[in-house]
């Protein structure tokens, strides 16, 4: 599959007109949701100034979205941002509209005085991985999670 013209691919905030698209691209990611979580999840993220969730739109086809997160630390000078979700439907995956995501992001945080950039990604996806490298990425330590259910 061939690469897009940049200006093929339009980065938008997501409205709730986008949800079917974003219910799909998060089964896609692995991480399904009804379509109240999903309308519950938007509604919080729109009511935080320091949280965007933006759509890869091609044509009239949402085919990707990013979720943006900044945080303050204590420990680490400077906001940071962090990508907390990132995915291209897998039919246009390799044309650009991942990079166009992350782009857009990187230049969003940096509107908002973002120092650095942090990514989440599952240890399994060294597809992601190598994405991430490509685009300047390094990693630098490890992820725990613990499940408080």
């Amino acid at each position: 599959m061939s690469r897009l013209r940049s200006s093929a691919i339009r980065i938008r905030s997501s409205t709730e007109a986008d949800s079917p698209a974003l219910l799909a691209l998060l089964s896609e990611l692995g991480h399904p949701l009804s379509a109240a979580e999903l309308a519950d999840r938007l509604s919080a993220v729109t009511a935080n100034p320091d949280a965007a969730v933006f759509v890869a739109q091609v044509a009239d086809t949402v085919c990707g979205f990013i979720a943006l997160q900044i945080e303050d630390y204590l420990h680490m000078p400077g906001r940071c941002g962090q990508v907390t979700a990132i995915v291209v439907c897998s039919e246009h995956r390799g044309r650009g509209i991942g990079s166009a995501l992350l782009n857009h992001a990187e230049a969003w945080f940096r509107d908002r005085g973002v120092r650095r950039v942090l990514v989440l990604t599952a240890s399994h996806r060294e597809g992601a991985h190598q994405f991430y490298a490509a685009r300047g990425y390094q990693m630098t330590g490890y992820r725990l999670v613990k499940s408080l259910d």
